[in-house]
């Protein structure tokens, strides 16, 4: 609502209600009188927010200030029409680097507010008056001879009317003499002031004094007024105008009769002004009710072309909903049957990697235990081949001793045959010489002998019986060392094949 270097436009929050009414009150028509000393020479506004009409004021009020043609528009319908006019205004001051948030809704819609401000940020971008500090500056330099001092634009500063006669003195010094004036006379000193900036400097009277003396007028609208003075040629001093020296010297001395006089025909003015402008307000309200009722027929008809627009929008949207549901459905389903063969040809890969590994430790268990198997056989038949080994030292070392003991029993039977023999040589000889004898005639002898050689024969039959005997047990015991090491090799030839079989 305003420029940027600009301080923002509002009403001042500690008021009560009937003073913030009185103050919108005041602005309202301030600014209204703003807009209509702009628009010279075309037909004034009654009030800048109610007024809208079919917008051309703001068409002729930007070419005012920018200097732009700004065509109106030429659409038949009025609520066409009045819209691209307030838009074509608008698009004007736009151009001309004024940022707003005002829009044509805005006006139709008659938003206080928004209008007032957008009025405020034209008053300050296309006024004399840039900021509160340089505007105070300026006064306070203006007034400053004078005897006038000013910190802030404070409406109380300006009630008495001495500033405001101030600045016209400085600017016309010859038009009354301002030391002669009384702050206590508030109205006279405000519509001196009036008159001559109205008649010499050419600055509209936008302010009404019952509504300074009423306390209804706010810095905004004082502002506003500020506004139409130069004030910076005035404090450099480079604007004044020459005048008759107490060219309204006589208004000085009028008495409060004269006010009185004064006040009572201004009312009567405000009087038939006011019923001029309740006629012309009858007449607006006739006419926009005209308007209302095209707007409502031409809004009627729009919200049946958006109603259809909408439905048929409305059902393309519902179809690309469903066709866009099917989609995802689709592409969910997809999505579902890729994920699950997905998980699926997982599982089948994890499982068989888990039956792969199962085989693997079980081909590797089935060989530890073979191994541990072929180890432990190894070990049966290394401890069995070792009991084997010694029991067939054993045998044979009991076998040698046995074979040992029979050559020696042999030996000592073959040592007794010998005796024997040598016994019977000898009694064969006793025999002989017993037959001499006994021829000779030596029976008894004979018999003796006879009885020891039988003897003799019988332990000779008994002694080879023995030797045939241990005979026979030899070659039993030669028998079986040849059996055991017939199985010893036969067991050595099987270990062997199964360590090469392992």
């Amino acid at each position: 609502l305003w420029e940027a270097n600009h301080e923002p436009y509002r009403l001042p929050r500690q008021m009560s209600s009937k003073t913030k009414e009185g103050y919108a009150a005041v602005q309202r028509k301030t600014f209204t009188n703003w807009v209509n000393a702009k628009l010279k020479g075309r037909t004034p506004l009654s009030d800048v927010v109610d007024d809208v009409g079919e917008g051309l004021w703001l068409c002729y009020l930007a070419e005012a200030l920018t200097g732009r043609t700004v065509p109106p528009s030429r659409s038949k319908m009025a609520s066409f029409k009045i819209i691209e006019n307030l838009e074509g205004g608008l698009n004007a001051f736009r151009s001309e680097g004024l940022r707003m948030t005002v829009n044509s809704d805005d006006f139709t819609k008659r938003e206080v507010r928004q209008i007032l401000g957008f009025i405020f940020s034209l008053i300050r971008k296309y006024g004399s008056v840039t900021s509160s500090e340089s505007t105070v500056a300026m006064l306070a330099s203006i007034i400053s001879s004078l005897g006038l001092s000013i910190e802030s634009i404070d409406p109380k500063a300006f009630a008495d009317g001495l500033v405001f006669c101030a600045i016209v003195n400085k600017a016309v010094p010859n038009a009354f003499d301002f030391h002669s004036l009384d702050a206590s006379n508030r109205a006279f000193n405000l519509n001196l002031a009036f008159e001559v900036a109205d008649r010499e400097l050419n600055v509209p009277k936008l302010l009404e004094v019952d509504d300074i003396l009423a306390g209804n007028v706010d810095s905004d609208s004082i502002t506003a007024y500020l506004s139409g003075f130069d004030l910076r040629s005035i404090a450099e001093g480079n604007l004044v105008v020459d005048v008759e020296y107490g060219k309204y010297e006589a208004t000085s001395k009028t008495d409060d009769a004269a006010a009185e006089r004064e006040r009572k025909e201004r009312e009567r003015r405000d009087r038939e002004q006011r019923e001029l402008e309740e006629r012309e307000k009858k007449e607006r309200e006739e006419k926009e009710r005209k308007e209302r009722e095209e707007k409502e027929k031409d809004r009627k008809e729009k919200e049946e072309r958006d109603r259809r627009e909408r439905e048929e929008r409305e059902r393309r949207e519902k179809d690309d909903r469903a066709q866009q549901e099917r989609e995802d459905r689709e592409r969910r389903e997809r999505e579902k049957l890729d994920k699950d063969a997905a998980d699926r040809l997982l599982r089948e890969q994890e499982e068989a990697k888990a039956r792969e590994k199962e085989k693997l430790d079980a081909e590797e268990r089935a060989r530890r235990e073979k191994e541990e198997r072929e180890r432990l056989e190894r070990e049966r038949l290394a401890r069995e081949q070792d009991e084997r080994d010694r029991l067939d030292r054993e045998r044979e070392a009991a076998t040698k001793k046995e074979l040992d003991n029979l050559h020696s029993i042999i030996q000592n039977l073959q040592t007794s045959l010998e005796g024997v023999e040598k016994d019977k040589r000898a009694l064969q000889a006793s025999l002989d010489q017993a037959q001499r004898d006994r021829e000779q005639g030596q029976d008894a002898r004979t018999t003796e002998l006879e009885q020891r050689i039988r003897a003799l024969e019988q332990e000779n039959k008994r002694m080879h019986t023995e030797v045939e005997e241990l005979t026979g047990q030899t070659a039993e015991s030669r028998e079986a060392r040849d059996e055991l090491e017939e199985q010893n090799s036969k067991l050595i030839k099987e270990r062997q094949q199964v360590c090469h079989a392992s």
